[in-house]
């Protein structure tokens, strides 16, 4: 059973594709069997879920009138007070109808709008004149609400009018915005058409469907439907007399709205009208969707062997048959529950190793990450901007691409650069580099690679007399100074600047550097 949704439909011509395919493989005797009986065991029985119609018949009626009221051409009700973008209640997809048992639900039902909402007030109200409040949720409610609102909206028209007029006063748009709609003929007749389809059709038709024992009884029940259907497009006005109803075993004749309903009212002839449109579209649907079960369906007069019940079959297998079959299903129903739990653990496996897969992938972006902050400090360190920590300027904005949650222009941007540029050109230099044009080396902390690919940290005491290019240099652990071309091993990538002493670590000169 589906939805009939595209996809529903797609599936099940696949999987009857995929049936008739494999059959000749599963079925013994495939090749002695009779075309006839061939075709029934091809046949797949695709039924039709019979709740969805009533959730359509929403969808189709709200439709039909908005339809229904362009033809009046004008503003009506809430449309006619002035337009704000910010708190009106009027929305272009919405008809008048449904704004007005949509604000209804809004103003009155509880816990719905606390803030623009009257639910106090009008429930004080209903109690002082010996009524009770029947608004619901409109938003989030099951799929009938759009009908069952409609008949407590036209039960409750009166009081609103009275409420709102003469006891509480509009005191909010949405207020004022109900007012207008409940004073309009048309919104009224809208609202009492769909509360006639609601007890008169959904209601019973809901109950009917739900304690149906099987799928081919509802064939009559739609039938009925669709006759009752086709007199009220014709001619609504019996229905309002109440000498038409479809399902009478499912109405209550002592129900107060119903009755309410059916009195004669000021809104009967546009009552009639709107009913024979939304009866229209509803035959429409019903003939499309429900098509299968009705007279001239498929499935309308069904043989024996598609109304035949799986319990109903069983019970005519002989005795010894059918407790080998039950026994195999059990047999068989273990083992499908292991094999499910097998499929959830590997399905969880997978699941595993795809999260540590992605783990590392983080890792080592990471590491990538904070290797290329490492070599911009050590470039940093090498060639400038700054050759001490202290010398790195106080204002760290200078280093930010944006302030105040706004990116800075280019101009911006190139400004702070001129600055750093300046700062650096300002900051003490040493007879070293006056003297080598090199970077300042000495001083510093260093890590050097040696031919073992083992890294030694080190710092660099001073320049050889005589031999700029040659620097003394003292490693940890080592009371001996040696000598080193330390600019050739930094072109090698055998030497890394350190921003300080190795027990102060570098993270805290790259913090420094690139937060602001």
């Amino acid at each position: 059973m589906s939805d009939r949704a595209a996809t529903e439909k797609k599936f099940h011509t696949l999987l009857e594709s995929f049936r008739i395919d494999i059959l000749p493989d599963f079925v013994q005797n495939w090749d002695e069997l009779s075309a006839d009986e061939r075709d029934v065991c091809s046949k797949m029985n695709n039924f039709f879920c019979s709740l969805h119609l009533l959730v359509n018949f929403a969808d189709v009626c709200s439709v039909a009138l908005g339809k229904f009221e362009k033809l009046f051409n004008k503003s009506l009700g809430a449309e006619t007070l002035e337009a704000d973008s910010d708190d009106s209640e009027v929305k272009n997809a919405e008809c008048g109808t449904i704004r007005l048992i949509r604000t209804c639900s809004k103003s009155f039902a509880k816990g719905v709008d606390e803030r623009n909402g009257v639910h106090g007030g009008f429930k004080t109200y209903m109690k002082s004149i010996g009524d009770k409040v029947n608004f619901i949720r409109y938003k989030h409610n099951r799929f009938n609400v759009f009908f069952q609102l409609g008949h407590t909206t036209y039960h409750h028209r009166n009081n609103i009018k009275t409420f709102l007029e003469s006891i509480h006063g509009c005191t909010n748009r949405l207020l004022s915005s109900v007012l207008a709609d409940i004073k309009e003929p048309l919104y009224i007749a809208g609202s009492r058409a769909l509360g006639l389809i609601s007890k008169l059709v959904c209601g019973p038709l809901w109950r009917k469907i739900e304690y149906s024992s099987h799928v081919f009884n509802l064939n009559e029940l739609l039938s009925v439907l669709l006759d009752f259907l086709e007199i009220g497009k014709e001619d609504s006005s019996i229905i309002l007399s109440g000498n038409l109803k479809p399902f009478p075993d499912q109405i209550n004749d002592n129900d107060e709205i119903l009755n309410e309903l059916l009195k004669p009212d000021d809104s009967d002839e546009l009552t009639v009208q709107i009913l024979q449109s939304l009866f229209g579209v509803m035959i429409i649907l019903l003939k499309r969707q429900a098509g299968d079960h009705l007279p001239g369906g498929k499935f309308s007069t069904p043989t024996q062997l598609t109304r035949e019940q799986t319990n109903e079959w069983l019970n005519n297998l002989p005795v010894s048959e059918r407790n080998q079959l039950i026994e195999d299903s059990r047999k068989e129903g273990r083992k499908i529950r292991h094999q499910f739990k097998q499929r959830l653990q590997q399905i969880e496996s997978e699941r595993l190793i795809k999260l540590r897969k992605k783990e590392e992938e983080i890792r080592l972006k990471k590491i990538k990450q904070l290797q290329k902050k490492q070599n911009m400090t050590n470039d940093i360190m090498y060639f400038g901007l700054w050759q001490s920590h202290e010398q790195v300027p106080s204002d760290k904005c200078l280093f930010a691409f944006s302030a105040d949650k706004k990116k800075f222009t280019v101009a911006q941007l190139e400004a702070n650069l001129n600055t750093l540029i300046s700062e650096s050109k300002t900051s003490s230099c040493t007879n070293e580099r006056m003297t080598v044009n090199k970077p300042l080396l000495v001083g510093k902390w260093i890590e050097h690679k040696f031919a073992n690919n083992i890294w030694y940290k080190g710092k660099v005491l001073s320049v050889v007399p005589g031999f700029v290019e040659w620097y003394n240099v003292k490693y940890e652990g080592d009371s001996v100074v040696y000598v080193f071309k330390l600019h050739e091993d930094y072109a090698a990538g055998d030497l890394q600047m350190l921003a300080m002493s190795p027990s102060q670590g570098l993270i805290s000169l790259m913090l420094a550097l690139f937060k602001c």
